[in-house]
């Protein structure tokens, strides 16, 4: 039996924007704090990861290497976009497993949260326990907001079949002998023009390429709270149609209000959704996105940001 994991709702707690955003409604209450640390799994040990192989696949500190159970392998399109943000969560940090199975396992972070779960949550991973309500609940999220794999490029691209090599042998038909032909060939007069050569097909349009720029900037702090403004840009050369900006606070920050778009948060990992009037940010084009929020002793700005699941510069 699997051990106890966050449910769906923890990770699709949200609020209405306000202010910017034009919401006549207010941020709904957040979840407790009971709700996003949830008591460590019996059985389990820590350790720490040493290194992400892939989106599922790691090797720990005591010289394992695991599966990470919940997670299906990934598809060739988005496959980096899993490796990079199981690096970005996972690399260096303590995290639980079990010891009960050698080559896989669960994994929950830190402060409780599933790995698994989380991941396919947020559109990077997709799952092979469908029958858990949790992860089908988590990954019908996913598709309906179109986060990460589920948006473009790879517009839930199924892993990639290897392709299937068809054989046809021929047998030649028997030689027969022809008669000699009783006149000789005609030759054709020396007027005659050759058939123009076709002209060559026009080059492809060049691939679309896919790049973003986050620049994080902390504008007023007052007794443990903080206000920020995030500049997401587009570096690529194609479109964002929809979009899921994420990230990790490293302090125990914790997001109250969020105006130009809606957030779900569980433990240290956030997730900003773009709302009905701002879905596309166009080649060469960037949107400013805000938030209030609280903090311990502590406010350092988060190590890494990712949109739709691929990793974003920041500056």
């Amino acid at each position: 039996m699997r051990p106890p994991h966050l449910t769906i709702a923890t990770l699709a707690v949200s609020a209405l924007s306000a202010g910017c955003a034009g919401g006549s409604s207010g941020p709904l209450p957040e979840p407790t704090t009971a709700s996003l640390r949830p008591p460590v799994p019996e059985g389990s040990v820590e350790v720490t990861v040493k290194e992400v192989k892939d989106g599922r696949t790691v090797l720990l500190s005591n010289g394992s290497q695991i599966r990470i159970t919940g997670l299906a392998e990934p598809g060739t399109c988005w496959a980096e976009a899993g490796a990079t943000f199981a690096r970005t969560t996972l690399l260096d940090k303590t995290v639980r497993v079990t010891e009960s199975a050698p080559d896989a396992s669960p994994l929950w972070l830190s402060d409780g949260t599933d790995y698994a779960l989380l991941a396919v949550g947020v559109g990077v991973m997709r799952t092979d326990s469908g029958d858990y309500p949790a992860f089908k609940q988590a990954e019908q999220a996913a598709a309906d907001n179109a986060a990460g794999l589920w948006g473009p490029p790879c517009n839930a691209q199924p892993a990639a079949a290897p392709p299937t090599t068809t054989t046809t042998v021929t047998t030649p038909a028997p030689a027969v002998a022809l008669p000699a032909p009783k006149t000789p060939p005609r030759t054709p007069p020396k007027s005659q023009k050759p058939a123009a050569t076709p002209a060559p097909p026009p080059p492809a349009p060049p691939a679309p390429t896919y790049g973003c720029r986050v620049t994080y900037r902390v504008t007023d702090q007052w007794n443990g709270s903080f206000r920020t403004d995030v500049t997401i840009a587009n570096t690529g050369s194609a479109a964002v149609n929809g979009w899921t900006l994420s990230w990790i606070f490293g302090a125990g920050q914790a997001v109250n209000n969020m105006w130009n778009a809606t957030y779900r948060q569980s433990g240290g990992w956030v997730g900003a959704t773009n709302v009905g009037y701002n879905p596309t940010i166009p080649p060469g084009g960037s949107l400013l996105i805000g938030f209030t929020a609280t903090n311990g002793a502590g406010n350092p700005a988060p190590g890494a940001f990712s949109l739709n699941g691929r990793s974003c510069t920041t500056g």
